[in-house]
């Protein structure tokens, strides 16, 4: 792992980042890997930028294969409003220029922005829309039934794994990398 201190946060890159980037630079044209390289900074920055705005000084960013995270404070300490918009800013921005880009006729860009938002939205605890859905459960069941919770939650990643996966069968065309993220996304909710 590389550490690096920019502006008071520590960037850790796992070295399962560079090979997952030398393989996307082998698979995809580079058009294709920067426009996706900067769809997750965006997603990310915009995630940043939300937690210091509440002001949440993020201490740490790491940089994986399976993603980037943010440390330091931790999000529950906040309202779940404040909660809420800082998970949610990262595909808010990416649907935003996703838009922009679609207007300026960017269709390419535009794609990026919109897959990495609808990424970040799946229903999965380790993504942004599945940690806030998780959190909504969570608080709605209460500690009385909080124990049921994680039973609740791997009926509901089967069943929309289930429905996505024959949403995926209908489509003309499905790149191996959908299927690739979906099955990612499925195993790592029945392991964590």
């Amino acid at each position: 792992m590389v550490c690096v201190t920019i502006l008071g946060v520590q960037l850790r890159i796992d070295f399962t980042a560079p090979a997952l980037g030398a393989m996307l630079c082998m698979m995809l044209p580079l058009p294709a890997v920067l426009q996706m390289c900067l769809a997750c900074i965006l997603h990310e920055g915009s995630h940043f930028a939300a937690l210091w705005y509440f002001g949440c000084h993020p201490r740490t960013l790491r940089i994986s294969a399976l993603g980037m995270e943010l440390g330091g404070e931790h999000l529950t300490l906040y309202p779940p409003v404040q909660q809420a918009v800082m998970l949610l800013s990262g595909a808010g921005m990416n649907l935003a220029v996703g838009c922009v880009c679609m207007l300026l006729g960017m269709a390419d860009a535009a794609m990026w922005q919109f897959a990495t938002a609808l990424c970040n939205l799946l229903p999965y605890r380790c993504t942004d829309g599945g940690t806030l859905l998780y959190w909504l459960l969570d608080g709605v069941l209460g500690a009385a039934q909080g124990h049921h919770l994680r039973s609740i939650w791997r009926v509901w990643s089967v069943t929309v794994t289930i429905v996505l996966s024959l949403l995926l069968l209908h489509l003309p065309a499905c790149p191996i990398s959908i299927w690739g993220i979906l099955l990612f996304l499925f195993v790592w909710e029945w392991l964590r």
